[in-house]
Formats: structure tokens, C-alpha cells, sequence
């Protein structure tokens, strides 16, 4: 914690969850995401599949003293609701391209739209919808697991 006092722009910690209880863990994870909300950059080391998830927008696999892989963890691209509404709004596209968490969005006729959702935001959205009148006709979770299936890949070897 000293680290952090100064505010520092690069935050680098080696296996920081190495040793904790889960409780002081989740604690851990917690205030690593509120340092990377603020905009602090954060390198880490670990071993631990649920600060990878949780915190890592990129990840990169070591092995002996080279690179063995370096991706993105983009759960808002790999991960998206699929929603279906019926709404006749002149004003539709207008209003979908200033919602957040909304990454594509098409008029399949003249009133039905399709958008891709950020999972997180497709609660919103489906207010906003109704609250516009919009009627929704389908939600469809859409998962890409190629990433999970990778990083599970590596760690077990």
C-alpha cells in the first residue's frame, strides 16, 4: 500500500494476491480496479485465473525469458447481449448512437432494430427501449469463449 501513497502513474506488483485469505484477496482485487479506474497503469504478475478475469485488459504469457503469447482481454467484444426490439421512431438512429454500451446497431425492417450490447449495460438499455416504446422482441446472450479457452490452455501446461 506504501507504493500507492504517492500516486504513482505505473503501479507494478508481482503476484499480489500470493498468500492472502480469500476475503483479504477480494479486498485486494477491489482496490486494483479502483487504482485502474482512476486511470493508474497496472502490471502484475499471477498465477490467479480470477485477477486475470477480473482485472487484465491484456495479458501476456511468459516463457523462460520470451513471449509465448500477447492478447486482449475484450469481454465487451467477445462477450455481447443480442437484443431485438420493434420501434417505430424516426429519431431511432439518432438515439442509438448516443447510448452507451451499445456497439452495433441495425434497422432489419422498416421497425424492427437489432443492437449488440455491452453484457453490462443491456439492463439499461431495455428500460431506455421501453421507456421510448419500444417493444422488445428477443435478447440473446452471445459468448465467445476462445480467450477463456486460451489462457485455461497455457496455465495448465
Amino acid at each position: 500500500m506504501q507504493a500507492i501513497l504517492h500516486e504513482p502513474d505505473i503501479l507494478v506488483l508481482d503476484e499480489p494476491l500470493s498468500g492472502l485469505d480469500i476475503t483479504t484477496q477480494q479486498h485486494l482485487i477491489e482496490q486494483i480496479l479502483s487504482l485502474k479506474k482512476s486511470g493508474m497503469a497496472i502490471i502484475f504478475t499471477c498465477h490467479e485465473m480470477d485477477l486475470l478475469r477480473k482485472v487484465a485488459d491484456r495479458a501476456i504469457i511468459l516463457e523462460g525469458k520470451k513471449i509465448k503469447e500477447d492478447f486482449m482481454l475484450r469481454e465487451e467484444i467477445d462477450n455481447y447481449m443480442i437484443i431485438e426490439c420493434r420501434w417505430h421512431d424516426s429519431k431511432a438512429c439518432d438515439l442509438l448512437r448516443d447510448v452507451d454500451g451499445v456497439t452495433e446497431y441495425i434497422s432489419l425492417t422498416e421497425d424492427v432494430w437489432r443492437m449488440q450490447v455491452v453484457p453490462s449495460y443491456s439492463d439499461r438499455l431495455i428500460v431506455q427501449l421501453l421507456c421510448w416504446g419500444a417493444s422488445i422482441c428477443s435478447v440473446t446472450k452471445h459468448q465467445n469463449d476462445h480467450y477463456e479457452r486460451k489462457i485455461n490452455e497455457i496455465f495448465q501446461t
